[in-house]
């Protein structure tokens, strides 16, 4: 008995949609106080799902939500920029694309090699390491969800 089989292709399935890195501006000195109460980021969940919703073939990665989320059971780690660059890299470099959500914070949304970004330095970090790899990078209105 062969187990060689003649690969089968189906035309219908559709080509899987594209890994979405999501960015967005946060004020750092108010998540410690409000992380344990687990309303701080809803709006932020409701905007996630409305474009799981209606990107349902893309794949969102939001590593500011997800990881605030492990805080709790970390020991050692804090919200900030220096403990969680090299994960928010390594994810952007797993990306197709990087989508900024335009929340409080962000002011004058340019996208260019030499540009100040007017935003957290997350966020910052974030584009200059997508524009280091050339990933694309679009920005996003909640409020057009």
């Amino acid at each position: 008995m062969s187990l060689n089989m003649p690969i089968q292709i189906n035309p219908a399935k559709k080509t899987p949609g594209k890994v979405v890195f999501v960015s967005m501006p946060t004020k750092g000195s108010v998540l410690p106080t409000n992380i344990a109460i687990g309303h701080v980021y809803d709006h932020v969940y409701k905007d996630l799902a409305k474009l799981t919703e209606n990107y349902p073939d893309h794949t969102f990665v939001a590593p500011l939500i997800q990881g605030y989320c492990l805080l709790s059971f970390m020991k050692g780690m804090e919200p900030n920029w220096e403990q969680w660059a090299d994960h928010c890299r390594r994810l952007v470099e797993r990306s197709d694309e990087v989508w900024v959500l335009l929340y409080d914070g962000w002011s004058k949304p340019t996208y260019a090699m030499d540009a100040t970004y007017n935003t957290s330095q997350g966020v910052r970090g974030e584009l200059e390491h997508a524009a280091k790899h050339r990933i694309p990078v679009s920005f996003v209105d909640p409020s057009g969800i």
